[in-house]
């Protein structure tokens, strides 16, 4: 199964879809087990978890089996830190390329890019030398005139298959 994927460093886990993994249920008998951690957006609510399983995902012909969430997101999956740091990636911003192992495999970029204005919720103070995690609301302004878009083919897929599956 093709899917695509958003490279996420600020993600401390690698997160499947609810959707994608439906898909590949299907057609797999590795079934899900219960992941008891509470994970927290980057927005700090509480993300819905269904389990957790490993898959083969495999980029640019590298195949590397990892451990996967499956949680109620809206891509397809999320590479976090924990796919990144296990299978020796590095991201080359400059190019464009995201290399796993030896193996270097063009990004697609695509969405918008741009400088957005967050404002909070409401009044609140934060104390000298501390931390707060608190509701905010992002600005994103107009398009008024049209942009070109970075959005590049690549040119070796990114797909998803479920381990043990025979």
């Amino acid at each position: 199964m093709v899917t695509y994927c958003l490279i996420d460093t600020g993600a401390s886990l690698t997160i499947l879809s609810l959707k994608t993994w439906d898909i590949i249920s299907r057609t797999c008998s590795s079934k899900l087990v219960v992941f008891k951690s509470k994970i927290y957006t980057a927005s700090g609510e509480h993300m819905q978890v269904k389990g957790k399983t490993s898959v083969n995902i495999e980029i640019g012909g590298v195949s590397c089996i990892t451990d996967v969430i499956v949680a109620d997101i809206d891509m397809d999956t999320i590479i976090g830190l924990d796919f990144l740091k296990a299978h020796n990636c590095q991201l080359d911003m400059v190019n464009d390329t995201l290399k796993v192992g030896e193996q270097n495999c063009k990004l697609n970029l695509a969405g918008k890019i741009g400088c957005y204005r967050v404002t909070v919720s409401e009044p609140i103070e934060i104390p000298a030398r501390s931390e707060m995690i608190i509701k905010g609301k992002v600005c994103v302004p107009e398009i008024r005139e049209k942009r070109p878009r970075l959005n590049r083919t690549h040119r070796k897929g990114m797909s998803i298959r479920k381990r043990a599956c025979g």
